[in-house]
């Protein structure tokens, strides 16, 4: 795992997902393979230990995400679990509530409404999204508030922009839904020749992009979802996490390792490249 400006942090397991800290720079949380979610310290030493270590006995910790004071990571199992990391010590790093899908969770977003709020939508391997209510209050045995099934195929990732969720599936599809009318499907694209692993939006709203697993950056006009309207090229291999820094320029980590810049128009390009895992694939990126 890198670290902009601090040593390599090398942890004792697979990192497969992580998520920075809203209000606290330094601090974020990062799933494991072996099912722990460990808080750690961006500018501790590279060995310093895990300020806390979660365990939750459900297989791989494939999502993790802030909403608020809770921590929620979604699980190989279908297990969606939220954690108290409020600043009340008398229940900090307490199970507020859990959750089960019928399938593993592949992808999470917070503040899933516009507006922001404690909503997170939920991807799973059967092509569902459903939206939790992520509040501390207790209760085991949670069920998604809405759900949908936009996919026939794993949700891969989402984001959300004016009322709107987007889901790319590896069905090759870019799922669209409406969270305020019962997440019902606005539209679902015509399939791509290609599986859609990441998704943002991009040119204040005009622009939804997605990666690929054969690497171009499909571009979809804002209502105009049947099919892309641009591309951009340049990617050898798939990609597998996009990141937006601005309106008109994100980041992508691609599975040969390499972290890019592209720019969404004008230009529609990759403008070069920030660093790299040593051919090792960047699953997940996250801005402190």
């Amino acid at each position: 795992m890198c670290i902009r400006d601090r040593p390599n942090l090398h942890l004792k397991t697979q990192p497969l997902s992580l998520a920075c800290h809203p209000r606290r720079a330094n601090i974020f949380a990062v799933g494991l393979c072996d099912g722990s979610v460990e808080l750690r310290d961006c500018w501790g030493a590279a060995g310093r230990p895990a300020l806390a270590r979660l365990v939750h006995d459900e297989g791989a910790a494939r999502c993790v995400a802030w909403s608020g004071d809770a921590l929620v990571c979604g699980f190989e199992s279908g297990a969606v679990v939220a954690w108290d990391c409020s600043d009340d010590a008398s229940t900090r790093g307490t199970r507020a509530w859990r959750g089960s899908r019928g399938d593993a969770v592949s992808a999470l977003l917070p503040e899933a409404l516009a507006g922001g709020g404690p909503v997170v939508a939920v991807g799973d391997d059967a092509g569902t999204v459903a939206l939790y209510d992520a509040r501390l209050r207790a209760g085991d045995g949670r069920r998604g508030v809405l759900e949908a099934a936009p996919h026939e195929d794993y949700v891969a990732d989402l984001a959300c922009a004016a009322d709107h969720l987007f889901s790319a599936g590896a069905d090759g599809r870019l799922g669209v839904c409406d969270p305020r009318r019962n997440l019902r499907q606005l539209r679902v694209s015509d399939p791509q020749d290609d599986e859609l692993l990441s998704v943002e939006v991009m040119k204040r709203g005009s622009k939804v992009v997605c990666g690929t697993t054969t690497g171009p950056l499909v571009v979809y006009s804002w209502g105009r979802w049947g099919d892309s309207s641009d591309r951009i090229v340049g990617h050898p291999e798939s990609v597998d996490v996009l990141l937006k820094v601005d309106d008109d320029v994100l980041l992508s980590g691609s599975s040969d390792g390499v972290l890019r810049v592209a720019r969404v128009m004008p230009g529609l390009e990759l403008l070069g490249v920030l660093g790299d895992h040593g051919g090792f694939p960047i699953e997940r990126l996250g801005f402190s």
